[in-house]
């Protein structure tokens, strides 16, 4: 399985362009796949792991298609990913201190799917802040919101109603 998955990555980025190598290992049901670049690290990352998400989401496809038990794959392009899940753990912990102090929710940006379970996994053990998930599409904001709020409320004031003319 490691010779095919080799194989399909190094084709798939050679026809993007990138002269790479890679390191895979096996960790718990997955396999990683770390590349280097001859220095095109951040081209092949994209705005903030776009480009490397639709890369590692075609690998899977690919290779899910061929073998139903083909393990999950992940792209790793020189420690990126361990060093974006450290940042969103710390700001979520940072933002959660935030809210607890104020007593006031906070909504963080559009995340992907892999970012907001890193958020949710952060913080469930935190007393004093629940998360949820709002939005709709790929990207959506996780909320934290002070326990023992139900719902998160919309920032402002709700909108006045007209009395409709006869």
């Amino acid at each position: 399985a490691d010779d095919r998955v080799e194989e399909l990555v190094k084709a798939i980025l050679l026809r993007m362009g990138f002269s790479t190598q890679l390191h895979i290992t096996e960790e718990k049901n997955a396999l990683v796949v770390d590349i280097e670049t001859a220095g095109a690290d951040g081209l092949l990352i994209g705005k903030a792991g776009s480009t490397l998400s639709a890369v590692e989401y075609l690998v899977n496809r690919i290779l899910q298609r061929e073998n139903k038990r083909t393990p999950r794959i992940v792209l790793d392009v020189s420690g990126y990913k361990r060093r974006r899940e450290d940042f969103l753990k710390s700001k979520a912990l940072s933002l959660a201190e935030e809210v607890k102090s104020a007593k006031q929710q906070v909504t963080m940006e559009p995340l992907d799917a892999e970012d907001r379970k890193v958020v949710h996994n952060a913080l469930k053990s935190v007393p004093g802040v629940t998360t949820k998930s709002v939005g709709s599409g790929r990207t959506k904001s996780v909320i934290l919101v002070p326990a023992g709020e139900d719902k998160p409320r919309s920032s402002g004031r709700r909108p006045r109603r007209r009395k409709r003319r006869a």
